[in-house]
């Protein structure tokens, strides 16, 4: 298994999800054992054309009374948001995560800065809630990056608003509920 995202879950057990998108539970520490939890979840829950084989590098994380899943896809140069009540089975995918060709990293004094890739995504929390996401960063395709150049990759730090996500989150999980009714 190869980029492997690990998290404490609230009842005490520990999750692992891998890049294949295997969920694995353990209830006998960090250590394990693990046990798998059923196939990839990505199956079924990616847009049409997006290749499996091309997703990595999944977060995951507790936070809204839900779990969450963000999954880069370095076909797409695109990350999507997955969530589940239980953090074992009913995905859905939220949509689209981040999209670096976007105007998504926009700091307070209006500096927009655009990455080429934007990948290995990763949450910082506080009280409960998302404060920051990490991710690796290149400006330039990778094959124009040749060392000792101003084109290392890099690592930054986005602050997020995860107070006002949870919030949202919670309040498309209870219309879903009552429309499933």
């Amino acid at each position: 298994m190869s980029n492997v995202s690990l998290m404490l879950r609230p009842d005490g057990k520990y999750e692992i999800v891998g890049r294949s998108g295997a969920i694995l539970i353990s209830s006998d520490g960090i250590l394990g054992p693990y046990k798998i939890q059923g196939p990839s979840i990505y199956k079924g829950l990616m847009p049409e054309g997006v290749p499996l084989r091309t997703l990595e590098d999944p977060a995951i994380w507790f936070s809204g009374g839900m779990y969450h899943i963000v999954v880069n896809c370095w076909s797409e140069r695109k990350a999507f948001h997955l969530a589940s009540p239980d953090g074992i089975g009913h995905w859905t995918n939220r949509g689209l995560a981040y999209d670096p060709t976007t105007n998504f990293v926009r700091y307070k004094d209006g500096t927009v800065n655009h990455w080429d890739k934007m990948e290995r995504p990763g949450v910082y929390l506080e009280n409960g809630h998302v404060r920051y996401f990490t991710f690796a960063v290149l400006d330039v395709p990778k094959d124009e990056e040749r060392g000792n150049d101003n084109h290392g990759s890099k690592v930054i730090v986005v602050p997020f608003d995860g107070v006002a996500f949870d919030r949202d989150m919670e309040r498309i999980a209870k219309q879903e509920q009552a429309r499933s009714r």
